[in-house]
């Protein structure tokens, strides 16, 4: 599965992340970290946002950047996707 840089202009970057079937989330929780987050949003939104791009399906088979709007937290805004097929975050849980 494919990690992703997701910008919502204006208000949020941040980055989807793959991790192991074995490690435990919580429900409704996409794995992601936050980055940045701009004025009037804070790092909860990030989740939200990232449903809803996963629900549209535009992170599915995204091989180079791609763009759209999104209505998403009150407003619509332009949502940037570029894909890293091949990142990898080397770190243990324990770091965390």
């Amino acid at each position: 599965q494919t990690a992703h840089l997701i910008y919502l202009e204006g208000a949020l970057l941040m980055m989807s992340l793959r991790v192991p079937d074995a490690l435990p989330l919580d429900v409704g929780c996409l794995p992601h970290a936050t980055l940045l987050c701009g004025p009037g949003f804070a790092p909860r939104d990030a989740n939200e946002v990232l449903a809803r791009a996963t629900d549209l399906g535009w992170l599915d088979d995204v091989a180079q950047l791609s763009t759209g709007c999104l209505d998403v937290l009150g407003s619509v805004r332009n949502l940037y996707i570029q894909p890293f097929p091949d990142f990898v975050l080397p770190a243990r849980l324990e770091a965390f």
